[in-house]
């Protein structure tokens, strides 16, 4: 049997989500690491749901899984900034042929983000549900009082109107909107912008709006294929 297959097997038979330490227990992995990368790699897929909530398991609030389709819909909200609203995002790259989200769909890119904040000492408060095109700030996370708002775009694949390059500097320009309306809305938040990495117009665009970068500052999260981030 398959990690995954034992992943998503003990998250039908559990009453809810759980976090990664229950998933290890309740499997009987060694290890908490396995269990997160496994998660990780499903959240990818589109199979589970990665997010902020209550483990039934151990009943503490952690990064938890659960099957796509069961909480459809519903965000974590930890904070005074649930009220927030942000622009709806454009449908997302797929793979027709699978059905199966590409790599850089907004969803992965958030999940690849959430888990690397989560590995860096932030406390994720609220993760939007992109597949039902919640409203919200995408990811809100908290470490030494300091909070975090990040908006997430992922790489559209262009539509018989609009290629890929020129939708993609619709979604950059959603986000840099992004940027002023946190800073506007809240002067002492921390402010960061995640994008799938590799792509050549959101490379280049990234420079252009260095005067945005100095004058309300914020982080570029750009997260690759393997799920890695870098900072920038």
């Amino acid at each position: 049997m398959s990690n995954q297959t034992q992943f998503t097997g003990a998250l039908t038979a559990a009453s809810g989500p759980l976090c990664d330490d229950c998933l290890t227990t309740v499997i009987g992995w060694h290890s908490r690491q396995q269990a997160n990368a496994v998660g990780t790699k499903l959240g990818y897929k589109g199979a589970v749901l990665r997010r902020r909530g209550t483990c039934a398991g151990c009943d503490r609030d952690k990064i938890v899984s659960e099957l796509r389709g069961e909480r459809a819909g519903r965000t974590t909200e930890a904070s005074p900034a649930k009220s927030e609203t942000a622009p709806a995002t454009p449908v997302a790259a797929s793979d027709k042929s699978t059905g199966e989200r590409a790599w850089y769909w907004e969803g992965h890119v958030q999940a690849a983000i959430v888990g690397h904040l989560s590995s860096t000492g932030w406390r994720v408060t609220q993760v939007i549900d992109t597949a039902s095109k919640a409203q919200g700030v995408d990811v809100i996370a908290e470490k030494n009082s300091q909070e975090l708002w990040v908006t997430v775009k992922g790489y559209p694949k262009g539509t018989s109107a609009t290629n890929p390059s020129t939708q993609g500097r619709h979604w950059f320009s959603q986000a840099m909107f992004d940027v002023v309306r946190y800073r506007t809305k809240r002067s002492d938040i921390a402010i960061g912008v995640g994008l799938p990495d590799g792509f050549t117009t959101y490379l280049n665009l990234a420079p252009t709006v260095a005067w945005l970068h100095a004058s309300a500052p914020f982080v570029f999260y750009w997260a690759s294929e393997d799920g890695a981030v870098r900072e920038e």
